[in-house]
């Protein structure tokens, strides 16, 4: 089967639907290729979770009307 970008995405971060989940699970244990498209998105999705979000500053109605 043929997946997508942002079906290997939604596997990636556990948000895809049960049955497309199986079938693809099933997919990849016999397609090289398709476990490395995956593994940019399992990848990925780590990174972006052990990255702290950056700080932004509190903006207040005061200081906008001072600009």
């Amino acid at each position: 089967m043929n997946y997508d970008d942002m079906t290997l995405m939604m596997y990636a971060d556990g948000e895809l639907d049960t049955q497309t989940a199986e079938q693809l699970k099933k997919d990849l244990l016999v397609d090289p290729q398709l476990q490395e498209r995956l593994k940019v998105f399992t990848v990925t999705r780590e990174a972006l979770i052990k990255t702290k979000p950056a700080k932004t500053p509190e903006i207040g109605r005061a200081s906008c009307r001072e600009r």
